[in-house]
């Protein structure tokens, strides 16, 4: 029985899903950020998903320290000057 090396390409891909094969993998980067932005408005967030995109290793989030605001002189100089002219700016 001869099988064409296509055919063998073929059904391994849909013998797999799309997100479970380790090269195929996604970081789900907008999901998270609207996850976090969610949390941070305090709207509740799932608490399972049903999706493979969203049940891999890299769809956690990863606990640590938070971010620490940058200090830039530039920067905080300019929202003097927004805060100064848009006083009811929530700037």
């Amino acid at each position: 029985m001869v099988t064409s090396w296509s055919n063998l390409f073929y059904n391994d891909y849909i013998n797999r899903y799309e997100f479970n094969d380790v090269y195929n993998r996604l970081y789900p980067y907008e999901i998270l950020a609207w996850l976090k932005l969610r949390e941070h408005l305090g709207i509740a967030n799932p608490t399972e998903f049903n999706h493979a995109l969203m049940n891999q290793p890299l769809a956690e989030f990863i606990q640590g320290a938070p971010l620490v605001k940058p200090d830039i002189e530039q920067v905080n100089t300019m929202l003097t000057i927004v805060r100064d002219m848009l006083p009811k700016a929530n700037v």
